[in-house]
């Protein structure tokens, strides 16, 4: 009798135990639960971006290597009409857009994109970057008003401070070549340094062949994705 009483009140705990702990490991489980998958999620969100992130870098990476193999075909192509035609100096350079000011000005500039020189004249790419386009506007329109595609820049006919900008640089005279239709699309500058030198009409005719082909690798260069 004594043994079935035990046994009784033994279940009768344990039964008492059992109706209070089932509640609290069911919320116990529940806030388990909902933590695991708070972390799984911050977990896959981490790899996604990481995954995102390397495919950024990759195409960034892919992109530039694309555009300095363009760079690098449109300085040969310098390298051609700067032997082709034994100017002092082949370049590209092009218009592009500082900041502007308060009272809403654009504060255009004019920088050298690629240079090729004789081996006699020192490259001024290194500081030919960020040059008020003022400095050059005359000289500009000429050439972007020009309906042959190209102006003959001759330093002695220039008065002011066109001529003291082409003095400063020791040149002659210049065939500025528009790339593609205006100026802001770049131009293609033959000079001679301290000479004159005339191109003849087919000589013309081929370097704008030769300009066509800098145009055509521009239009080729893929902007760069937003970091």
């Amino acid at each position: 009798m004594l043994l079935s009483y035990i046994l009784l009140q033994a279940a009768a705990t344990s039964t008492s135990i059992s109706s209070y702990t089932t509640p609290a490991l069911t919320v116990l489980f529940t806030v388990l639960g909902v933590f695991a998958k708070e972390e799984l999620e911050k977990r896959n969100a981490r790899k996604r971006q990481t995954r995102e992130d390397k495919h950024k870098n990759q195409l960034i990476d892919n992109t530039l290597q694309h555009n300095n193999d363009i760079q690098k075909k449109i300085k040969e192509i310098l390298i051609q009409l700067q032997g082709y035609t034994e100017c002092s100096r082949a370049c590209l350079y092009a218009y592009h857009n500082g900041t502007k000011t308060h009272f809403g000005f654009s504060m255009n500039f004019i920088s050298m994109i690629e240079e090729k020189t004789d081996g006699i004249v020192a490259p001024l790419i290194d500081t030919f970057q960020n040059i008020p386009a003022g400095y050059y506007r005359s000289i500009l329109d000429k050439v972007n008003n020009a309906q042959e595609g190209y102006a003959v820049i001759e330093t002695d006919k220039l008065d002011g401070d066109d001529r003291k900008m082409m003095e400063r640089y020791q040149i002659g005279m210049s065939y500025d070549f528009k790339v593609g239709g205006t100026v802001y699309e770049g131009v293609v500058s033959l000079a001679w340094v301290n000479r004159r030198h005339i191109l003849s009409d087919s000589e013309i005719n081929h370097i704008k062949e030769l300009v066509d082909q800098v145009y055509d690798l521009q239009k080729s260069i893929i902007k760069l994705p937003k970091v």
